[in-house]
């Protein structure tokens, strides 16, 4: 699902299952079911955690050409991005975190 909106996006979900609630939605994103990304360009999408992976594969080259003009705007470069990334990774590892579904 596609929203500018964190609540449109949890009611998109909602409406498309049966007997479903905001409490059961919340859940699942806070269970990692369903992950909150930019899976398709620079809006936010919730996506099941079964597809991630290859929806970002097919996607992710498009996203970051949209998003190297930005990029360049804004001075971010690979070597600040991979070491925000090593930082990241560092403390999700730290708080057991990684790999965690």
């Amino acid at each position: 699902m596609q929203a500018q909106d964190f609540s449109m996006s949890k009611w998109a979900v909602g409406i498309r299952l049966s007997n479903c609630t905001e409490h059961a939605v919340e859940e699942a994103i806070n269970k990692a079911d369903i992950i909150r990304t930019h899976v398709l360009r620079p809006t936010w999408h919730l996506v099941c955690a079964d597809d991630i992976c290859w929806m970002l594969q097919l996607t992710a080259p498009a996203v970051k050409a949209i998003m190297r003009i930005k990029d360049k705007k804004l001075e971010l470069t690979d070597t600040l991005f991979s070491k925000a990334n090593k930082t990241i990774e560092k403390v999700l590892s730290k708080n057991n975190l990684r790999g965690k579904n």
